[in-house]
């Protein structure tokens, strides 16, 4: 199967990167998109990332793969209008951070097009079009549950490295890669929210460990809440360890016991290390 067009709902960040990537590695490629704000999609098509604009679903027939970029609990819905609208084949996909529910949801369907959940693992606290890369997905672990498929070739020639895994796995990994470390950093920043009493001159000592650290805090909250909502029992399980892990440190520190904290410290930066090593 020769892929010569693909479709879009949802031209945010992630739904433009995909658009711009597939540009960029073929820019005979024709893109379909669709957006709830028609502003978009004219900018879209004013900077030549997209070539038409659909409206209504079946406008969308032609396609080859169509990636569903919508907010989380808007996919199924959007998954099941494409495949009621269209009638030529075509492979409906999507990129949400959560595949537990939405896979529950898609087995117990009847589908007339193959249907393939996937997660591109890349992006940035910055949302919209304007924020949209070419080159966020090149390099980067893009997650399907089916590894089988004319996707896996063509998110590997778009220089995504494909890994395959069950919803559950999938969850469970990305809850602690993902929709924990954005905890971690919401609560980096509301400690200091409040704690600091002048805005104007805690920004001027707050330095790149700040920023680096809070990073994630500034993602959309809708998405914050969806996915700490979502994966509630990972979500769960990781504040029952963050708990623990800081009563070993208060303990630590209540002691004066330097070396044991240290101890916990090396660990920690010790696992991270091998993480950030093995990428």
């Amino acid at each position: 199967m020769t892929v010569t067009t693909i479709g879009i709902v949802g031209l945010g960040l992630i739904g433009g990167s995909i658009a711009l990537r597939a540009k960029a590695v073929d820019p005979k490629i024709q893109v379909i998109a669709m957006s709830r704000n028609p502003d978009t999609c004219e900018l879209a098509m004013a900077r030549g990332v997209i070539d038409r604009v659909a409206t209504q679903f079946n406008e969308f027939d032609g396609a080859d793969i169509v990636f569903v970029c919508t907010p989380i609990p808007a996919v199924f819905d959007t998954l099941c209008a494409l495949d009621d609208a269209m009638t030529r084949p075509a492979i409906l996909t999507d990129v949400a951070s959560l595949k537990g529910q939405l896979a529950d949801d898609v087995s117990r369907r009847t589908w007339r097009h193959s249907v393939v959940l996937g997660h591109p693992m890349a992006g940035k606290e910055t949302v919209g079009l304007e924020s949209a890369d070419s080159e966020l997905l090149n390099g980067k672990t893009y997650i399907l549950l089916d590894d089988t498929t004319v996707l896996s070739s063509v998110l590997r020639r778009w220089g995504c490295q494909v890994v395959s895994m069950t919803a559950a796995d999938h969850d469970r990994w990305v809850g602690y890669a993902s929709h924990l470390p954005y905890l971690a950093a919401v609560l980096a920043a509301g400690m200091a929210g409040a704690a600091v009493e002048d805005v104007a001159l805690f920004a001027k000592i707050a330095a790149s460990g700040f920023r680096d650290t809070t990073r994630v805090s500034a993602s959309d909250p809708s998405w914050g809440a969806d996915v700490l909502l979502g994966n509630s029992v990972v979500v769960l399980e990781g504040i029952g360890q963050a708990r623990r892990l800081l009563d070993d440190i208060e303990a630590a520190i209540m002691s004066k016991d330097p070396s044991r904290l240290v101890a916990i410290l090396e660990a920690i930066r010790d696992f991270r290390t091998q993480v950030i090593l093995d990428q």
